[in-house]
């Protein structure tokens, strides 16, 4: 160590060697392209319907909502390669990441997949994300595989890596059909687009959200909330029409608030009520 520099150490967290693992995963056919969503609709919904029912909505629970039923009208972004073989999965397994504290304090993103997602509704999500941070995961299968492949020496994390990328099933197993990140923070409305890593035929990053001047269809000029998106795709396994066809499925479900209407407020009301006589509690 060169004691004339000024630095600090810290013991390296077992746990970073899951992100290593998934980077391994990266498809090396992945070409990106980025759009914008107006989600002035969705929020101002959302806020209405936080205020009414007395509880929080989750942005990210309402992006899979979407995600799962544009891939549900649009399963091409669901097929991967199987040797000599394309395979579809009826299931829009999607794969997110969402921020916990593990044992140690150590803070880190972690995975979570909220399987069939396209038969879940948007209040069904919400509630089991809410439940995701709340709870202990261990005892999840996709969990339980992935913590005990962090804790295996570094040529068997390599050769499982290996392992998933030719085998969909497996890593249907270990993380899920599609994936979805979001890298929003609080208070940060500056234009943000990332071209995340892809492990899957199609993985959807969310960027930020800014204000923005737009012409409606009367020519004014109106301020509107937009969504900064970014999508990656193995073009191994997927072309540009029907991935054209995808992203405009999905931007239409995000602008019309898919999701967020009398339904929503009624399944979520339940769930409420269900989770206050179980625990004894109050809504959250």
């Amino acid at each position: 160590m060169n004691k004339s520099v000024g630095y600090s150490e810290r013991p390296w967290p077992p746990l970073r060697n899951a992100v290593e693992t998934v980077l391994q995963l990266h498809r090396p056919y992945t070409n990106w392209g980025l759009s914008e969503a107006d989600v002035t609709l969705a929020i101002t919904t959302m806020r209405r319907l936080q205020r009414q029912l007395k509880c929080a909505i989750s942005f990210h629970a309402f992006m899979i909502y979407c995600l799962a039923q544009a891939a549900k009208q649009n399963p091409g972004v669901l097929c991967f390669r199987y040797g000599k073989k394309l395979i579809t999965f009826d299931d829009a397994d999607v794969a997110t990441v969402i921020d916990k504290r593990f044992a140690g304090g150590v803070r880190m993103p972690a995975v979570y997949t909220v399987r069939a997602a396209q038969n879940k509704t948007l209040a069904e999500i919400n509630y089991e994300l809410r439940e995701a941070l709340r709870s202990d995961q261990s005892q999840v299968e996709a969990v339980r595989l992935r913590q005990g492949l962090t804790r295996a020496p570094k040529i068997i994390r390599r050769l499982v890596a290996w392992w998933m990328t030719r085998n969909p099933f497996v890593l249907r197993r270990f993380h899920g059909t599609i994936g979805l990140t979001s890298l929003q923070s609080r208070g940060f409305d500056k234009p943000f687009f990332a071209l995340a890593p892809n492990i899957y035929t199609l993985t959807l990053a969310v960027g930020s959200i800014t204000e923005r001047l737009v012409k409606t269809k009367e020519g004014e000029m109106e301020n509107r909330k937009m969504l900064c998106l970014t999508a990656g795709a193995d073009h191994l396994v997927i072309d540009g029409a029907p991935l054209a066809r995808f992203a405009q499925c999905f931007i239409e479900l995000v602008e019309s608030a898919a999701g967020l209407d009398d339904k929503f407020i009624k399944q979520t009301q339940a769930l409420l009520d269900k989770n206050a006589n179980e625990t004894g509690g109050d809504h959250e």
